[in-house]
């Protein structure tokens, strides 16, 4: 069913250090600030890079913000029906994503954002 790493977005109440922390290792980040999906709004400044095809995005903190993972399923449909069954409960409903396909977002027993992805 999962396929691939996607993303994954670390959130910190430290971004110069953590930035530097993980430029040192020879991470390039570009800055970024962009719309929140389905919003008119801009969200956070945040850093981005990429990882062979994994996006690693480093996030500034507030007290409700976690780590959030994102993949690749097969099917979200088969998520639909089989993690209920374990007492999963979706977050976020299935959403479009801009670059096409669906997604849909759970919670794990930390609190973190797991974000599944189906391309169109």
């Amino acid at each position: 069913m999962i396929y691939k790493l996607v993303a994954f977005v670390l959130y910190t109440p430290q971004m110069d250090k953590v930035l530097e922390f993980y430029t040192a290792f020879g991470f390039k980040f570009v800055k970024e600030q962009h719309a929140i999906l389905h919003s008119d709004r801009l969200g956070p400044v945040h850093y981005s890079t990429e990882i062979s095809g994994t996006v690693m995005e480093i996030y500034p903190a507030t007290l409700a913000n976690h780590q959030r993972l994102e993949f690749l399923v097969t099917s979200l449909h088969e998520l639909s029906e089989n993690m209920p069954k374990l007492g999963i409960v979706e977050q976020q409903s299935f959403n479009e994503i801009p670059k096409g396909g669906m997604s849909t977002m759970y919670v794990d027993p930390d609190g973190r954002k797991v974000v599944m992805h189906v391309q169109a």
